[in-house]
């Protein structure tokens, strides 16, 4: 393996921890609130509004989890295929 083909893998690698951590923390966490970021109609000014009643928390944190598992899982399955690749070329 090249140090290039290295980097990749150790970039891919380290982009899996990090969305395994954001994982852990969805799960661990409770949603309090969402912040919603509101431009005028030049999109020049914006004002942040902070909702944090009447959320439907169960549901958000659930579509959360489901989206950070799926990306974990496809970046999981691009490290592994990366890995099974090299080990081809090596052979």
């Amino acid at each position: 393996m090249t140090e290039k083909q290295l980097q990749q893998a150790n970039d891919i690698h380290k982009r899996l921890e990090a969305k395994k951590q954001e994982l852990k923390v969805f799960e661990m966490g409770k949603i309090l609130s969402i912040t919603v970021r509101c431009f005028n109609e030049e999109k020049t000014e914006y004002e942040d509004i902070e909702y944090s009643t009447n959320l439907p928390r169960v549901k958000l944190k659930g579509v959360m989890l489901d989206l950070l598992k799926s990306d974990r899982e496809g970046l999981q399955y691009q490290f592994d295929k990366y890995l099974e690749e090299k080990e081809v070329v090596n052979e």
